[in-house]
């Protein structure tokens, strides 16, 4: 698999040809896909949200689960940057596998991060421990979470870098940097 500003892309035959793989899906401008172990690919995208397929991208069968369309995740709307996924293949069999996405809205430009114990059909929205204003970037005007990773060994542990500043000269603690959760997302540190 590929991405692209257009959408997800998929070779059979080590990158020779590629075919597009979300005709049909409300994303655009993918900044990152996840494949779960139960074969549910994940991707996550600038202004559409985070959608999924349990048919390789399929015509139609792309579901969009956050922000979901309902009047009270409109204002949730924005980009979501990375996912993260844990949870054996066991678990994923079961529906408790987690998702973890980072995420900033349109409407104020904080860093959240979205989290789910349920094989990413619904999700929570965390704050905790996170800068609590829009974050300054020489690059970009905004700070972003860059990246995020989940630790292999704990299912519950994750990683996340956040780029930017708040403009103290004191450099206090409501900066970006590497925050890291040890209960799926719920609180960071």
């Amino acid at each position: 698999y590929k991405t692209d500003d257009l959408g997800v892309w998929k070779s059979v035959n080590e990158g020779v040809n590629w075919v597009e793989k979300t005709i049909g899906a409300q994303i655009t401008v993918i900044t990152d896909l996840e494949l779960s172990p139960t074969n549910r690919l994940f991707a996550s995208s600038m202004d559409n949200g985070l959608a999924y397929t349990n048919n390789w991208g399929v015509v139609g069968s792309w579901v969009q689960v956050y922000p979901n369309g309902t009047t009270s995740q409109f204002n949730q709307a924005g980009h979501i940057w990375q996912i993260a996924l844990s949870g054996t293949p066991g678990e994923w069999e079961i529906g408790v596998g987690r998702v973890v996405a980072t995420s900033t809205y349109w409407s104020d430009f904080k860093i959240r991060v979205l989290y789910s114990t349920n094989n990413g059909q619904t999700y929570q929205v965390s704050t905790s421990g996170l800068p609590t204003q829009k974050l300054n970037n020489g690059n970009w005007t905004t700070g972003y979470p860059r990246a995020l990773m989940a630790y292999r060994t704990d299912p519950l542990t994750f990683y996340m870098v956040v780029d930017g500043w708040n403009g103290s000269p004191d450099g206090s603690a409501d900066d970006g940097g590497v925050f890291r959760t040890t209960n799926g997302g719920v609180n960071w540190q």
